[in-house]
């Protein structure tokens, strides 16, 4: 795969893996668009995400979730930022792989754990750590299913950045 600035490059991976944090530096790298799909969503419906799980649920949300997808697949020349759900649904995965390259950053349950574990994210309140390992090792395997690539992404962000775009070049 080259880096082709007129193609997406969509980043997925759990809660915590580096997504948007890599995303950023990655964009500016290759000199692309940085773009948080979570702030795409929020824009949209006028409220933050846990207002939305708590107005709407967990199906409102996805909903949501799908018609930026759609939106964001229907641009080009971005680095994506894809919430930790958002490629466990073959209709996002669908449409986002249509548009570029899908990335999966996967530092390891452990470090997406101790980065997430004190946030108020709504899907981090309500579990254990033993139950979060579970969602982390039923989203791998969404997540391996929906892209392109797969990068550890376990160093500095810096050499994290080095690592995507390696494996973005690769042919």
């Amino acid at each position: 795969m080259s880096v082709d600035s007129g193609r997406n490059i969509i980043l997925c991976g759990f809660m915590g893996s580096g997504k948007t944090t890599l995303g950023k530096l990655l964009a500016q790298r290759l000199g692309m668009e940085f773009v948080d799909m979570d702030d795409v969503i929020v824009r949209n419906e006028g409220m933050c995400v846990p207002e939305i799980f708590a107005q709407r649920g967990e199906a409102g949300f996805r909903d949501a979730e799908h018609k930026a997808a759609v939106q964001l697949a229907a641009s080009r020349g971005l680095v994506l930022a894809t919430g930790g759900g958002a490629l466990t649904f073959a209709r996002n995965a669908e449409a986002l792989r249509q548009s570029g390259t899908v990335v999966f950053l996967n530092p390891g349950f452990e470090v997406c754990y101790t980065r997430i574990r004190k946030t108020d994210r709504p899907l981090v309140q309500g579990n254990t750590k033993s139950q979060l390992r579970q969602l982390y090792r039923v989203r791998t395997e969404q997540y391996r299913r929906a892209a392109h690539l797969e990068v550890r992404a376990r160093g500095n962000k810096s050499s994290c950045v080095e690592e995507v775009v390696v494996a973005l070049s690769r042919p």
